[in-house]
């Protein structure tokens, strides 16, 4: 396998390292990434180390196969001396195999791994899992992990997963919604003030809300307490004052006040049970 063009671009074409250390290791490499096994047993038995740190600062071979080769995670862990739990510049493996959506590798590595270590962002795996929208993964991981932890932001799983993307990960998100609504902090923000319903928005690039975060709006937003309509965040933003947040808004009100004219105490002439109409506040 040539890896001569992938040393020049990392070294410089004066500075490509000849030693044999290093030549192996960027050589399982490049088999990891083509999930070639029997070309990264080859290169093992020629004394490759997976665990080999590379000059070029990046992650050893045995994190790319993390994130690109089951195959080749589960040679690595046969050869030995590999301590698959251990972080690399603060992640984990499994953390790297979440991110990357490699299920079936975050599977194999989470027995031998911290679910609740900590990265650099202060990213559980919870968090990796919500990020990388991998529901069953985050359906495993709530047996183990915190998801009213916060990270260095002040960001909750959830939050991380607002906005919610396009509509090919619609269901997925769903998923992750339902699995992380019954145990959120519907009123805990951010370290900037914003709540679930602000991050349906906040990190939107487009004026158009993205047909996903309809989804992750209809599911959240009849559970959040009118308080949260109304919350500013630092700069002085409240949920209520994006438009179509403020017509869902509306319709929820006049929901439940459908609903509370129908109650059985209403109907016999008793108060309403619905929450005042905090839209007459706009």
């Amino acid at each position: 396998m040539d890896i001569s063009a992938d040393l020049a671009a990392l070294f410089g074409e004066d500075a490509i390292p000849t030693d044999s250390a290093t030549m192996l290791a960027f050589e399982l490499e490049a088999a990891v990434r083509a999930d070639d096994r029997p070309e990264a047993s080859r290169l093992l038995a020629e004394g490759a180390d997976p665990a080999w740190p590379s000059k070029a600062d990046r992650f050893p071979p045995y994190f790319l196969a993390a994130q690109h080769s089951l195959d080749c995670l589960r040679l690595f862990a046969q050869s030995g001396a590999l301590d698959l739990g251990r972080p690399v510049s603060t992640r984990t493996p499994l953390q790297h195999a979440l991110l990357g959506g490699n299920e079936a590798c975050a599977r194999f590595l989470l027995p031998a791994s911290d679910p609740n270590h900590l990265d650099s962002e202060g990213w559980d795996a919870l968090m990796c899992a919500t990020v990388a929208r991998l529901p069953a993964m985050v359906e495993t991981l709530l047996s183990v992990c915190d998801p009213r932890l916060k990270d260095e932001g002040g960001e909750t799983a959830l939050m991380l997963l607002m906005p919610a993307g396009d509509d090919g990960v619609a269901p997925r998100v769903q998923r992750i919604i339902d699995l992380l609504l019954p145990s959120a902090d519907l009123m805990g923000a951010d370290k900037y003030g914003n709540n679930l319903l602000h991050k349906c928005f906040i990190r939107s690039d487009s004026a158009d809300i993205l047909s996903a975060d309809f989804i992750a709006l209809r599911h959240i937003a009849p559970l959040m307490p009118t308080e949260a309509f109304f919350a500013a965040n630092d700069a002085n933003v409240r949920p209520i004052d994006f438009p179509p947040l403020r017509a869902l808004f509306e319709k929820l009100e006049l929901d439940r006040q459908v609903a509370a004219s129908n109650h059985p105490a209403q109907m016999a002439g008793g108060e309403s049970l619905a929450p005042k109409k905090a839209a007459s506040r706009l």
